[in-house]
């Protein structure tokens, strides 16, 4: 009887413990989501106008480096996460494909959503983005490398080769950034 008593003390205590723990983390977590969105939008503005400047000093379409540069700037949170889970052996690999696969259907839903009502709220409810040959050509290369890099993923062979298949697609499709970008 005894025990028992001290061991539902112990179990108590330790859940008191890891509730104020807890909250604690949570607490923190907030106030860096918080942080993190204000450094975002105060960071954007200038990320933009360095982004045309380097691409006219570079004499690259500003189009061209927002593809290369803008994906790896502002989704590396992403990355370092993936590269943690991949790290937590076969359950945290399995986690980051399908955070990976989440974030896909974000990049090609939400975010698209929100550039189309920005363009309304900027010029009006007749507003449209422009669809130029370069836009065209890069739907269609996206197209095509989702359509290889999920080859892979359906026949549950992710390994070594596919990291490498992944990376000379990557490598690839910047590749044509730059040959689509010159026509």
């Amino acid at each position: 009887m005894k025990k028992e008593k001290e061991q539902e003390r112990l179990e108590n205590e330790f859940h008191n413990l890891d509730s104020k723990n807890s909250k604690k983390h949570f607490g923190r977590s907030m106030i860096f989501f918080i942080a993190g969105t204000a450094g975002i939008f105060v960071g954007a503005g200038p990320f933009v106008t360095s982004l045309q400047g380097s691409s006219s000093d570079l004499g690259i379409s500003v189009v061209v480096l927002a593809v290369i540069i803008s994906p790896i700037a502002g989704e590396m949170p992403e990355k370092i996460s993936m590269i943690l889970l991949a790290r937590k052996g076969n359950k945290g690999a399995s986690i980051a494909v399908a955070n990976v696969l989440g974030s896909k259907i974000v990049n090609n839903t939400l975010l698209l959503s929100v550039a189309i009502f920005a363009a309304i709220s900027y010029k009006g409810l007749s507003a449209k983005i422009p669809n130029t040959p370069l836009l065209e050509n890069q739907m269609i290369l996206v197209t095509v490398i989702t359509i290889i890099a999920l080859i892979p993923m359906f026949r549950n062979k992710l390994g070594l080769r596919s990291g490498v298949l992944l990376l000379a697609l990557y490598a690839v499709g910047i590749g044509f950034q730059f040959v689509l970008s010159s026509h």
